[in-house]
């Protein structure tokens, strides 16, 4: 029962150049941790199962709990904890350094803002406060969830840009919602609801 008592010294580290570790998100068995510019998978409790001498599995393994961790990605990764949700196949986040929305399924990490055509509208929306600031609740920031009664991702994006008008500078908030579908593999709708 390694995990209701865990020692002191259990621990994993992670690389440190790659930023903090802003989520662990579990999908298809597997414990991923996504740092501010990198994707890892961690190794929970490896075993392997072997038969013995009378047909009857055993379990090998070292006895650590966290072992290792194998990197998809040392480039891309979120800074913002809040972005970062999973659907039954795919896990995706917002990489705000490179303005893209990213689908993981496990094994391929792909960029779906480039490849389904919204690369100007992240373009256009991920600047000033949004950059920096990762709190939703007071209105800043970015976060996903996944609807599951129709199966899509919702992408909100909460910022305040500074906008000049004459000698005055006002500022205003962008708020937009977007709908990225796992059924058709194609992003859907934008909602009036933040």
């Amino acid at each position: 029962d390694s995990w209701s008592d865990v020692p002191v010294n259990n621990y994993h580290d992670l690389d440190g150049n790659y930023g903090g570790i802003n989520a662990l998100i579990t999908l298809k068995n597997n414990m991923y941790a996504i740092q501010d510019t990198a994707l890892s998978m961690l190794y929970i409790n490896p075993t392997a199962v072997i038969t013995d001498q009378n047909n009857f599995p055993l379990q090998l393994g070292t006895g650590s709990t966290l072992e290792k961790h194998f990197y998809h990605s040392v480039d891309i990764g979120s800074k913002h904890q809040w972005s970062v949700s999973k659907s039954q196949e795919n896990i995706t986040f917002v990489d705000i350094r490179h303005n893209k929305i990213y689908l993981f399924n496990g094994e391929t990490l792909n960029p779906i803002s480039d490849a389904k055509g919204n690369r100007g509208f992240l373009n256009k929306i991920l600047h000033d406060n949004i950059k920096v600031n990762d709190n939703p609740i007071l209105f800043k920031g970015i976060l996903t969830t996944y609807d599951y009664k129709n199966n899509e991702f919702l992408y909100t994006f909460l910022n305040q840009a500074a906008m000049n008008s004459g000698e005055e500078t006002q500022i205003v908030d962008e708020k937009y919602t977007l709908a990225y579908s796992d059924l058709v593999d194609s992003f859907t709708s934008f909602y009036s609801f933040t």
